[in-house]
């Protein structure tokens, strides 16, 4: 018995130790107000810097993509989510593979700004705290202005200025449902999804990504169906290039034409319009893989 409580106490002991370890080792977030240097890219993350984009010069619709696809909780929680993460870790099981993260937009920003991309333990501990200090220093809108502002969309592209340049010509608050779509689709592994642009044809996963996030936003009420069918409908002219106005305004529910399905269509949501806040408990449906023409081998890419 006394073994055994021995060994509980120095498991304690090292434990706490590394904790302390983590802790100390832990990168100081005050920079972060200013101009600062990215650890691992070496970007300088600067409001004065020429692609750096005010979070009210990008389109709603991408901003509110990149919340439902990466933290729908960004607004409630305080840096960190565990309910996420349990979401995560158990949709992973089921699945077999990394169908999902478990990061807040917080933590991807202090791993991109602060933090080397080695998946350790200890980067982990540090990631939580950085980001509650994060929190604690920059309110919410000014953190997803950064985020989207450092975030890699393919090698050697960082930040929605660059991105919206390099995939489509555009400025950020020019972009289209397709577009914003596209580039969130790209975040969670930027150096090979990239690729179906160089290659200017979408795989069967990047087809059945795209349009699921086009219609997680019509489930949380973003966009209206019609901009969803149209979606649905101009997919396969990637990249997009050679959309008429109509189209575009079609997929931004500009137009009011007389499909009953695209009725009423308001005009697209003001740049100066609030981020609303996202329910993550919304229950909604994503459409299957055969309800999208998918064929057995889409998630092979």
């Amino acid at each position: 018995m006394k073994t055994l409580l021995n060994i509980f106490a120095l498991i304690a002991v090292v434990g706490s130790s590394f904790i302390i370890w983590a802790i100390l080792g832990t990168p100081k977030v005050n920079d972060i107000t200013g101009c600062v240097v990215t650890h691992t890219y070496k970007i300088k993350l600067c409001a004065k810097n020429e692609n750096y984009v005010n979070l009210q010069k990008i389109n709603t619709i991408f901003k509110n993509l990149v919340i439902i696809s990466e933290d729908a909780s960004f607004y409630s929680h305080r840096g960190f989510d565990f309910a996420e993460l349990k979401n995560s870790f158990s949709s992973n099981m089921s699945t077999k593979r990394i169908a999902r993260g478990g990061s807040t937009i917080t933590q991807q920003l202090a791993k991109n700004v602060f933090l080397p991309f080695d998946k350790t333990l200890t980067r982990k501990i540090r990631e939580a705290i950085l980001a509650n200090n994060i929190e604690h220093i920059l309110t919410k809108d000014q953190i997803l202005e950064k985020y989207l502002n450092v975030i890699e969309f393919g090698p050697n592209i960082y930040g929605i200025t660059a991105a919206a340049k390099f995939y489509f010509s555009k400025r950020p608050a020019d972009l289209n449902l397709l577009e914003s779509a596209f580039l969130t689709y790209l975040i969670p592994n930027p150096k090979v999804y990239h690729r179906v642009y160089t290659n200017k044809k979408l795989t069967p996963y990047s087809r059945f990504r795209i349009l699921a996030l086009c219609y997680r936003m019509y489930r949380f009420q973003k966009i209206l169906l019609g901009q969803y069918y149209a979606a649905r409908e101009y997919v396969d002219q990637f990249p997009w290039k050679d959309l008429t106005a109509w189209q575009n305004n079609n997929l931004n529910g500009i137009l009011t034409i007389t499909d009953p399905d695209y009725s009423d269509m308001p005009s697209q949501p003001s740049s100066d319009e609030p981020i609303p806040e996202f329910d993550s408990t919304v229950d909604y449906v994503e459409p299957s893989l055969d309800e999208l023409d998918i064929p057995d081998d889409a998630f092979d890419y």
